[in-house]
C-alpha cells in the first residue's frame, strides 16, 4: 500500500489529540496531520496533498463549510468529510456545489470516525484496505457493574463512566445520557493522551500520568487511569468537596484493575 495522507482539523484540542492518536494505530502506512483552524489546514493543503481531510464545521473564523469549499478549489480530487452536531439535511444547501464526501455526526464513536477513515482509504487504495483495529473489549460483567454501582452510592456523584483510552465508553452509572457519556469519554481520553504528548514534546518519554482534574462553574470531573487500557471518570457538582471523591474513585479503579486481571 502507498502511503496515505489525511488531515484532521478541529479547535477542541482534546477532540484532535484523540481523533490523530485513534487514526496513527489503524498502519504504519498512514501520515496523519492536525490543525487546530481552517487558516492553518488550508497552509498545510498548499504545501502538501492530502487523500482526506475530516473537518469540524463550528470554528472560530472559518467554518468546516468555508475550509472545504477553499480545499476543493486547491484540492478538488481530496476526499472531505464535515464533522458536525448539526443535522446534516441542514447543511445540505450550503454544501451542494461542495461535493462533500460525507457527513460525521456529533457527538461521534471513535470506531465509527475509523470505520469512515478505513473505508475512504480503501476505495482511494488499489491494493486494498487497510488493517481494521481490534474492537475494543466489552466489559460488562457483573463484579465491575456491581463495583460501578457501589462507587456511585458512596459518592452520590452525577455520573460514573468506566471507558478505554481510545475515547470509547463502556459503561455507565448515573443520571448522563448515550450522547453525554460519548462527549465525556472522548474529552478524558483526549485530556490524557494531550497531557502525554506534551509530557513528550517536553522531553519526557516515561511519565505515566495517573489522573486528571477538571473544575466548573457547575461540575467538576475526576478521572484516574485503571490500567494501560481502562480509565474510570466521575462528574459531581462544583459545590462537593473533592477530596473523598477521589480516594472512592481511585479505590474503585484499583478493585476494576484487579478484576480485569483476573
Amino acid at each position: 500500500m502507498s502511503k496515505k495522507r489525511i488531515l484532521i482539523v478541529d479547535d477542541n484540542w482534546d477532540i484532535l489529540f484523540l481523533l490523530a492518536h485513534s487514526a496513527k494505530r489503524l498502519t504504519p502506512e498512514l501520515e496523519v496531520v492536525t490543525a487546530s483552524d481552517g487558516r492553518t489546514a488550508l497552509d498545510k493543503i498548499q504545501k502538501q496533498p492530502f487523500d482526506l481531510v475530516l473537518t469540524d464545521h463550528v470554528m472560530p473564523e472559518m467554518t468546516g463549510v468555508e475550509l472545504a469549499r477553499k480545499i476543493r478549489a486547491i484540492a478538488p480530487n481530496t476526499s472531505i468529510f464535515l464533522m458536525t452536531a448539526y443535522e446534516a439535511n441542514r447543511l445540505t444547501e450550503d454544501v451542494k456545489d461542495i461535493g462533500l464526501d460525507g457527513f460525521i455526526g456529533k457527538p461521534f464513536k471513535i470506531p465509527d470516525v475509523l470505520a469512515t477513515i478505513r473505508q475512504t482509504l480503501k476505495d482511494l487504495t488499489p491494493d486494498g484496505p487497510i488493517a481494521s483495529p481490534t474492537p475494543a473489549p466489552l466489559l460488562q460483567p457483573p463484579q465491575i457493574t456491581a463495583r460501578l454501582q457501589q462507587l456511585w452510592n458512596e459518592t452520590s456523584v452525577r455520573t460514573v463512566l468506566l471507558l478505554n483510552t481510545d475515547g470509547e465508553p463502556l459503561q455507565a452509572v448515573g443520571e448522563a445520557g448515550r450522547a453525554e457519556t460519548t462527549r465525556l469519554a472522548t474529552f478524558v481520553a483526549g485530556t490524557f493522551l494531550a497531557v502525554s504528548e506534551f509530557a513528550t514534546l517536553l522531553g519526557d518519554h516515561q511519565s505515566s500520568f495517573t489522573s486528571s482534574y477538571h473544575e466548573g462553574t457547575r461540575y467538576n470531573i475526576y478521572a484516574h487511569r485503571v490500567n494501560n487500557d481502562l480509565l474510570l471518570a466521575v462528574v459531581f457538582n462544583a459545590d462537593r468537596k473533592p477530596g473523598p471523591i477521589w480516594v472512592y474513585t481511585k479505590q474503585a479503579a484499583s478493585a476494576i484493575a484487579a478484576m480485569v486481571e483476573d
